[in-house]
């Protein structure tokens, strides 16, 4: 196996949310938390090519990214600054670069068969509603039949694949080789809480925290053959940190995306 760097994005700001949508464009989400601004970058994954770059909305600090579904991106505002409740629904086509509709009565819940699943908060309860994905135009109104609303979303999660992508975890590896390679790790570093990591075509990818001083740490990344030991890439993700970084790589499909830091992103080619 072999690495090669693909793209190196450098955005100057935090990188709070990296998404990748059906045909492959990638989304991050970046925030500059001094000045309350949030920017939402798009590219392609394999050409490289930039969709666009510092979109903004209206809102510039108190909206996210809710879905990205066939081209378009479901944005919402938050009910109240600094609270994690969730209000409007706004749909922007990455193609046209443009809102096709929003909705300020409603709140997002899911997408399922090209509806927008949403609800509007009552005195008591909810009200659930399905809005065309991309007109916004009511087609159902469910009353506040959660019962089905929730049968509805359990078979949305169900068939959402998610078979491209391969996240790290921290328990102990079934495979016996993996183990002992994170043993070998932990017995000769200084390692710091948890090793995260993934198997991948028998590579065993590792991200994991050592002491360098008292009060620090560094973040490393390594992928290691599992058949015969040999370190295959090995880098520094954060060198200098006192809290852990974690999350901080994860593989779709033949890419590696490793997070270094907070305000960088490199993705490498595997072959």
């Amino acid at each position: 196996m072999k690495f090669e760097r693909h793209i190196e994005y450098k955005p100057n700001k935090q990188i709070w949310r990296i998404l990748i949508t059906d045909d492959e464009n990638v989304v991050i989400e970046k925030r500059d938390t001094s000045d309350k601004q949030v920017y939402f970058d798009n590219f392609d994954l394999v050409s490289k090519e930039k969709i666009f770059t510092d979109l903004q909305l209206e809102e510039k600090f108190w909206i996210g990214i809710e879905k990205i579904y066939k081209g378009i991106i479901f944005f919402h505002k938050y009910s109240k600054p600094d609270m994690p409740g969730h209000k409007e629904v706004i749909a922007y086509s990455i193609k046209s670069k443009d809102i096709l509709w929003r909705n300020e009565e409603y709140s997002y819940l899911f997408i399922y068969d090209n509806k927008v699943y949403c609800f509007k908060q009552q005195f008591e309860g909810r009200t659930f509603y399905t809005l065309n994905y991309k007109t916004g135009e009511l087609i159902d109104d469910l009353g506040n039949n959660a019962e089905r609303v929730n049968t509805i979303y359990d078979q949305s999660r169900e068939e959402e694949k998610y078979n491209d992508y391969i996240f790290p975890e921290t328990s102990q590896p079934e495979n016996e080789k993996g183990a002992g390679i994170i043993k070998e790790l932990k017995s000769n570093l200084e390692i710091l809480d948890e090793v995260e990591y993934t198997v991948f075509r028998n590579v065993l990818f590792a991200s994991y925290h050592s002491k360098v001083f008292d009060n620090s740490m560094v973040n490393k990344f390594t992928a290691i053959d599992s058949q015969n030991g040999k370190e295959l890439l090995n880098l520094t993700l954060t060198p200098n940190t006192e809290s852990f970084m974690t999350d901080s790589f994860f593989v779709y499909k033949d890419f590696l995306f490793l997070l270094k830091g907070k305000e960088e992103l490199d993705i490498y080619k595997i072959k």
